[in-house]
C-alpha cells in the first residue's frame, strides 16, 4: 500500500517538474525570437525597415527599389534647376 502511495507522489512530482521545464524551455526560445535586428531609415520616405531587407545605393539605405530610384530622380532634378 505504501508503495502505491510513493508511486503516486513520484508521478505527481514528475508531471509538475516536466511542466516547469517545458515552461523554462519555451521562455528561452521566446526570448530568442524577440531579439530582432537593426532598423534603418529610408533616405527617401523615412520608413524604418530591417537592415537585411533595405536597398543600399551610394551609401544610403532605402525601403525598396522604388524609393531608391525616386531619390535619384529627385536629387538629379534639383541639381539641374
Amino acid at each position: 500500500m505504501r508503495f502505491l502511495f510513493y508511486l503516486a507522489i513520484a508521478y505527481v512530482l514528475w508531471v509538475a517538474l516536466s511542466a516547469i521545464l517545458k515552461a523554462v524551455v519555451a521562455g528561452r526560445s521566446r526570448a530568442k525570437k524577440l531579439s530582432g535586428e537593426d532598423l534603418v531609415s529610408c533616405a527617401n520616405c523615412g520608413t524604418y525597415v530591417p537592415s537585411s531587407t533595405a536597398v543600399r545605393r551610394k551609401g544610403r539605405d532605402f525601403c525598396g527599389a522604388d524609393c531608391a530610384s525616386g531619390f535619384k530622380a529627385d536629387s538629379a532634378g534639383s541639381g539641374q534647376g
